[in-house]
């Protein structure tokens, strides 16, 4: 008579223990369902805020939610918002979030901590990518840029990150950060069958590449040596 009941205790543990994971599962849909609702329910609003802001002209207008994470930890989701198409193969994207009930655009700093303008963007033509992903692991988001060769070899490829700051309620540019991105999302673009001899991963100071007036700011990048 024991080993009927044996088995049955048995059987309840795996029946609990599934029951459980599917229950911790379906949590976690809800969850992001739900931040999705909060910002489809804010799309008019926010919609009138950007074309109202000058940034991009009516014929490359358009709207979209591309991801939403809560990367600040107040339980109050960011949004990372698709709202132009200005460049031959790309879309600019702005970081939101919420307060007071509204919409607004995050601030950023540059590497100096002070308040910098930081545009992202996502799409690839042949040889060039852009992509932007929120990061709520680290309280980041990054944006990434690739460049490969006629062979379609990676030659390329660099990672900006920004985390969040409670204390001064901004998003930090992040070298730290931006590394380990980079060490992860850069293997990820190489061809397959195709690594190259050599890969080094820096941290430099684009100050010869910069722009006048544009952030020199500090990146880490994924480069090729021949």
């Amino acid at each position: 008579m024991q080993r009927p009941v044996k088995t049955i205790i048995l059987t309840w543990a795996i029946l609990t223990g599934t029951i459980s994971s599917s229950g911790q599962r379906s949590n976690t849909k809800s969850k992001i369902d739900h931040q999705g609702d909060v910002w489809q329910r804010l799309m008019p609003r926010l919609t009138e805020m950007m074309e109202g802001s000058g940034q991009c002209p009516d014929e490359a207008k358009g709207m979209r939610i591309v991801q939403v994470a809560d990367l600040t930890g107040k339980g109050i989701p960011e949004a990372l918002v698709e709202y132009c198409h200005m460049g031959a193969y790309t879309s600019d994207l702005t970081l939101m979030r919420i307060e007071n009930g509204k919409p607004v655009e995050v601030r950023f700093r540059d590497a100096h901590r002070k308040i910098a303008s930081v545009g992202f963007l996502e799409g690839a033509s042949v040889k060039n990518g852009e992509d932007t992903k929120l990061l709520p692991e680290k309280h980041a988001v990054y944006a990434i840029h690739w460049h490969t060769d006629d062979s379609g070899a990676l030659a390329a490829c660099t990672v900006d990150a920004y985390v969040w700051s409670p204390k001064t309620e901004t998003f930090d540019l992040n070298h730290k950060v931006a590394r380990l991105v980079a060490q992860r999302e850069c293997a990820t673009l190489q061809k397959p069958n195709s690594m190259p001899k050599r890969i080094f991963l820096i941290t430099r100071i684009s100050h010869d590449l910069a722009i006048p007036g544009e952030d020199k700011s500090v990146r880490a990048t994924y480069s090729l040596l021949p």
